[in-house]
């Protein structure tokens, strides 16, 4: 778990998958309160 204070840096390598899972993962880092920063490059 990461603390409140503490920013996010994630890049997501995202080719396909259950919904599910984006749903959670999208959920979770909404509901962190410190800055979040989401990469997904492009699959070229």
């Amino acid at each position: 778990m990461t603390a409140d204070d503490v920013p996010i840096g994630r890049v997501l390598h995202a080719l396909g998958g259950p919904i599910l899972a984006a749903e959670q993962i999208d959920a979770a880092l909404a509901a962190h309160p410190a800055h979040v920063t989401v990469s997904v490059p492009s699959a070229r």
